[in-house]
């Protein structure tokens, strides 16, 4: 059900319109990057696209896995900019759903800049493993978050910096804007900063 899927390749993926109506689809992603050994990936650059999409799982945009495994950091350079995701939420607002508008597990320094969330499930959800998903630069930053039922869910990810983000609601009764827990199998993630939202 992935429109794009790179597996273990680079992938620029600018300036596409893709929409999908039908609300049973559950699985994978429009947009997908999915490094699955210890290949190191030069690139993976996903700017200035639309995707509209009526599901009510899976992903609007995902890099990298839900689980730890040897495709941990092995993506260099990860740019998501500029990008428009609409989701189910949308049309229903007090839909509960799981459908992630960005996705990034297990790869660190991600650039998440300047997108537009509105309707989705969770607006933006960065997994890692406490350890090796350390940011050292870049970060989720300067983005919209509209209608989503779970804003942004930070899941064991270490020196991530949250700033500049706009969120609202209306219609839709959020069960909050920002979680920070422990990942699968008590991965701690430290040092959040979060400031000017």
């Amino acid at each position: 059900e992935s429109i794009i899927n790179a597996t273990n390749s680079k992938l620029k993926a600018e300036s596409n319109i893709f929409k999908r109506t039908n609300t049973l689809l559950t699985a994978n992603a429009e947009i997908a990057v999915l490094p699955n050994s210890t290949t190191t990936l030069a690139e993976a650059t996903i700017n200035n696209n639309k995707i509209i999409c009526r599901k009510n799982a899976g992903y609007h945009i995902r890099v990298g896995g839900e689980n730890t495994d040897v495709s941990d950091n092995k993506i260099t350079t990860i740019t998501i900019k500029n990008n428009y995701c609409q989701g189910e939420n949308y049309y229903n607002p007090t839909t509960s759903n799981g459908t992630h508008g960005i996705f990034v597990g297990f790869q660190k320094n991600a650039d998440i800049k300047y997108n537009f969330m509105i309707g989705t499930g969770y607006g933006a959800v960065l997994k890692g493993n406490g350890t090796t998903t350390t940011y050292s630069a870049n970060g989720f930053q300067y983005n919209v978050v509209k209608n989503a039922k779970r804003g942004i869910y930070l899941k064991g990810v270490s020196s991530l910096t949250v700033n500049n983000i706009t969120f609202f609601n209306s219609g839709t009764e959020p069960d909050y804007s920002i979680s920070i827990e422990d990942n699968v199998g008590s991965d701690v993630g430290n040092n959040t900063v979060i400031k000017n939202n």
